[in-house]
């Protein structure tokens, strides 16, 4: 998905293997969502390093000029993320 919309030229673009990307991630995204129901971070209360690498793609599935549904937790997850300053330095770079 993030190559077909940012990397690819708009004229190059495969419209139906992006959205069939979208609907995929979007699965995962919800599981997250109900697991994040009753935890602060991925594995508990505490921010761990399996934190890390599912936040660098909530930053791009966040950024991506997509449709998405409403997933609460994993929304105040992700807002979690972006208050700690190393997140902000090293993962929220401009999509480019």
């Amino acid at each position: 998905m993030f190559f077909g919309l940012v990397r690819t030229p708009p004229e190059r673009r495969d419209v139906q293997a992006i959205e069939e990307a979208r609907v995929k991630a979007e699965q995962s995204w919800r599981i997250l969502d109900r697991h994040l129901l009753r935890r602060s971070f991925v594995t508990g209360d505490t921010f761990t390093f399996a934190d890390i690498p599912v936040g660098t793609f909530a930053y791009r599935w966040l950024a991506l000029p997509i449709e998405r549904p409403a997933l609460p937790h994993l929304q105040a997850w992700y807002q979690r993320l972006c208050r700690r300053p190393a997140y902000r330095k090293n993962v929220m770079l401009p999509v480019r």
